[in-house]
């Protein structure tokens, strides 16, 4: 994921959350989904506050995916992801995550979303 150019989009579809997001390439669009959704919230901080989240003493890092591990959650069968944008953070707690296409050409992540998941 390259620094300012995400511009993700986040989706909620029922249980799951979808999350299209700019790669390198200006056209180009990775799409991901994390399925049986038990909660997520998508917002600050922002790449200039990162280091006021509670966890960026441990690694939490810019422009990147995290898992978490989070003891609370390893008998339940969920896992705790976060991901890194530059202008937002997703926090999300799920099932599984997948990768639905690494590049798919859209004039926008909204664009590309609707294009996989008509």
């Amino acid at each position: 994921m390259s620094a300012g150019a995400a511009q993700p989009w986040v989706e909620r579809r029922g249980d799951d959350v979808w999350v299209a997001y700019r790669t390198r390439a200006d056209d180009h669009f990775a799409v991901v989904r994390f399925t049986q959704v038990r909660d997520f919230t998508f917002g600050d901080p922002n790449d200039e506050t990162l280091d006021s989240h509670s966890l960026y003493s441990a690694g939490l890092g810019l422009y990147a995916f995290h898992e978490v591990a989070d003891p609370l959650l390893a008998g339940s069968g969920l896992r705790r992801w976060i991901v890194t944008f530059p202008d937002d953070t997703l926090d999300i707690t799920a099932r599984e995550v997948a990768i639905v296409v690494r590049a798919v050409q859209a004039p926008s992540a909204e664009h590309a979303l609707a294009a996989l998941t008509a």
